[in-house]
């Protein structure tokens, strides 16, 4: 009977350690994800508030330029995530070590394709021009007019076919404003300067991802062998990351130091990481790729507007307007749902 009530008594102390152990778990978790949520959260929060399209765009284009295309975004992020997690809570030496070479390599591959970016065309910008030409199309497949309503007056039109008509004029203008206003933005980031912040975003995620890397780098070896470090105390999994976000600096700590030619290695490596992003800022900011920054900026621009102009052209001949601010009158004068919209956004160009 005794040991019915041990066995009952000890049921919840369990629960309550092992929710404690996932409540742990789930803090490393978010600390290891924490520069995501800065990137991705913070920031952009911060952005909206300054209410800045130029350092949106820079945002945007730093964004682009870093994370590149998904397929290898997404090899990059289950192969960083299933290393985190293992040098996080696997005690197997194997995959321990399996895990460092992994993250060690990701990061040669990262700071690989950031030297070669110097010396190429940001793709940022082929982006915004892929974009810019689904517009057209985007039109077409909207603009549900038909043969027969093209050639009726609107005062003739049924009540379904004005209410076809207004939508299908309205979408069309949102559209054509939308790539002029984009236009109107990019011609405004590229003479405002900010296109160096990118470079600046750019090398702030390179910094963040170098010190999470090298701080699992160190604790994976910590846990292989304890005796690779010299330690005042027992380092907690926050000591790695201090000590490393110290190295990028190119200080150290006390309480942690390399002991082991394996770790000095280690060590030296994420010093040689710091002065090659040194490198590679200086090189963004003064490389000649800023002239064809320009260039290919400049170009961008031209195509968007071209694209709006073409959709402008469309509302006149399918509308049968005279001018498109004579169609934006006819949309004010019977009252549209978003006549408002397009004659601040109107304005605002």
């Amino acid at each position: 009977m005794n040991g019915f009530f041990d066995r009952v008594s000890r049921r919840p102390i369990r629960g309550v350690f092992i929710a404690r152990r996932w409540h742990l778990r789930l803090k490393l978790v978010y600390i290891v994800l924490y520069p995501f949520v800065v990137i991705l959260w913070k920031v952009p929060f911060f952005i909206l508030r300054q209410r800045s399209w130029p350092l949106a765009i820079a945002f945007i284009n730093a964004l682009a330029s870093f994370f590149g295309s998904i397929t290898y975004n997404l090899f990059v992020l289950a192969a960083f995530l299933a290393s985190s997690s293992l040098v996080l809570f696997s005690h197997n030496k194997g995959l321990l070590w399996t895990s460092i070479v992994i993250l060690f390599s990701l990061m040669l591959v990262a700071y690989g394709r950031r030297f070669i970016s110097i010396f190429r065309a940001q793709k940022v910008f082929r982006i915004y021009e892929r974009v810019a030409g689904w517009m057209p199309k985007i039109q077409k497949s909207t603009l549900n007019l038909g043969e027969k309503i093209k050639d009726i007056p609107y005062d003739q039109l049924t009540p379904e076919q004005a209410e076809n008509w207004n939508s299908s004029l309205q979408s069309s203008f949102v559209l054509s404003r939308a790539c002029l206003f984009a236009a109107r933005k990019l011609r405004s980031y590229g003479k405002s300067g900010f296109g160096k912040i990118s470079s600046a975003f750019i090398c702030v995620f390179l910094t963040v991802a170098t010190i999470i890397v090298f701080a699992l780098i160190n604790l994976g070896l910590y846990k292989i062998d304890p005796g690779f470090y010299r330690a005042t105390e027992t380092p907690i999994r926050f000591t790695f990351f201090h000590y490393s976000l110290n190295r990028m600096i190119f200080n150290s700590i006390p309480e942690l130091e390399p002991a082991n030619a394996i770790a000095k290695t280690v060590y030296d490596s994420e010093a040689l990481f710091a002065f090659f992003l040194v490198v590679i800022f200086v090189s963004l900011l003064l490389s000649a790729r800023t002239q064809k920054q320009i260039e290919d900026l400049n170009r961008t621009i031209e195509k968007i507007e071209a694209e709006s102009q073409a959709m402008d052209l469309a509302i006149v001949v399918d509308f049968h307007f005279e001018t498109v601010d004579s169609a934006l009158a006819a949309l004010e004068q019977r009252k549209a749902g978003t006549t408002s919209f397009l004659r601040l956004l109107s304005d605002t160009l």
